[in-house]
């Protein structure tokens, strides 16, 4: 299977969230409001990333149940 442009896109927001999630010294130690900023937009674009791109990707390559139950549930 080749890797498209999606696939592409997806693991570099991927990657960059979880570089930047265990980015060391980033936030300031003992900088509440760093270490909270940078939690939320941490998992934010973690999460948003991966089931964003999930979603894109399934769209992309529809899964086989998925075309198979199509023309069942057409009477």
């Amino acid at each position: 299977m080749k890797i498209g442009r999606t696939e592409k896109l997806w693991l570099a927001a991927v990657l960059f969230f979880w570089v930047f999630y265990n980015f060391p010294g980033f936030p300031a130690y003992g900088d509440e409001t760093g270490c909270i900023g940078h939690g939320i937009i941490s998992f934010v674009g973690t999460f948003l990333s991966v089931y964003v791109g999930c979603k894109l990707t399934e769209r992309e390559y529809p899964l086989i149940e998925d075309e198979e139950e199509e023309p069942a549930a057409k009477p």
